[in-house]
């Protein structure tokens, strides 16, 4: 059987399609979350965060430098200790500092947000 381009294709599309389809689904999550947020959060208030990362220091180093010194911060290590769950809460003065919060989180590998 002889390839095609488009079988030749389809070895390097799905994978820019994945990253297009994660990248759209991220901006309709904050897009969503915006929504919602402009319906119930009055700012200033303190906002909950929650984050699930893998269980490395530099995925904990990274969710941690999201926030400041005011922030309360805790964290619960997942049974088979592969994940690390965070909760931070943070006085946040705006719904769009809290969409660049996330923006930024998403940045980090392997993080989930909840």
């Amino acid at each position: 059987m002889q390839e095609t381009p488009s079988d030749i294709n389809d070895g390097i599309i799905p994978h820019k399609k994945t990253i297009f389809t994660a990248l759209m689904s991220e901006k309709s999550h904050l897009d969503k979350l915006k929504e919602q947020l402009e319906k119930s959060f009055r700012a200033p208030d303190v906002y909950m965060f929650k984050f699930i990362v893998p269980n490395t220091n530099e995925s904990m180093a990274r969710v941690m430098a999201l926030f400041d010194d005011t922030s309360r911060i805790s964290s619960k290590l997942s049974s088979n200790e592969k994940y690390m769950s965070i909760t931070a809460t943070e006085m946040m003065l705006s719904i769009d500092s809290i969409i660049e919060k996330y923006k930024s989180a998403f940045e980090i590998e392997g993080l989930m947000a909840l």
